[in-house]
């Protein structure tokens, strides 16, 4: 659903309050992969974020920021002042406290157990609420995604990347070595 369209369904059906209801809104989504708006990408992982949840009020203005990847005249392009440099997703402790989760991924958002666990649990909750952001704890939160129900509703290859980087040696310098070996995706 485009922004143009986002805004009419909460003008038209939002009533007084400007609140889309959740079932109204997916109706009329097209997919998430098929989103090329910035802003519209950001209320759609932020709408879900919070039907799972997650407290958006500590997000960055209340939303998900959205790079585009590029910059112009040094600042980065997209949405909700994205951080700069963001290769999948990033994580800023902001100067007021809240949290700033980036994404330029969007073809691997493409569905809620995708949002959650990596926006959610791994993003916002790890690096952000639990502040797990050096070398020492990084594992943590894909111990966090691995524990998460959501895990069990991601494709494979995405369940394997998050135990991948669990026992990656750069997440793990307590020593910790799996006795299955370990290989990056």
């Amino acid at each position: 659903m485009d922004a143009n369209t986002y805004k009419n369904l909460v003008n038209d059906i939002g009533g007084e309050s400007g609140v889309l209801d959740h079932n109204i809104a997916t109706q009329f989504d097209k997919g998430l992969l098929s989103i090329t708006d910035f802003e519209a990408m950001s209320n759609i992982q932020t709408h879900v974020l919070a039907e799972k949840g997650f407290d958006i009020s500590k997000l960055h203005n209340g939303k998900i920021s959205i790079s585009s990847g590029f910059s112009r005249g040094g600042i980065t392009q997209g949405f909700n002042d994205p951080i700069p440099n963001t290769g999948r997703h990033r994580t800023k402790i902001m100067k007021d406290g809240k949290i700033n989760v980036t994404t330029r991924s969007f073809s691997e958002l493409g569905s809620v157990e995708m949002i959650v666990n990596y926006l959610g649990v791994h993003e916002f909750t790890g690096h952000g609420v639990e502040q797990w952001n050096n070398g020492y704890d990084h594992y943590k939160a894909y111990e966090l995604q691995k524990k998460h129900k959501s895990f069990h509703g991601l494709e494979s290859y995405y369940q394997e990347e998050i135990k991948s980087r669990f026992h990656d040696p750069v997440n793990r310098p307590d020593g910790y070595r799996s006795p299955y070996g370990w290989k990056r995706y």
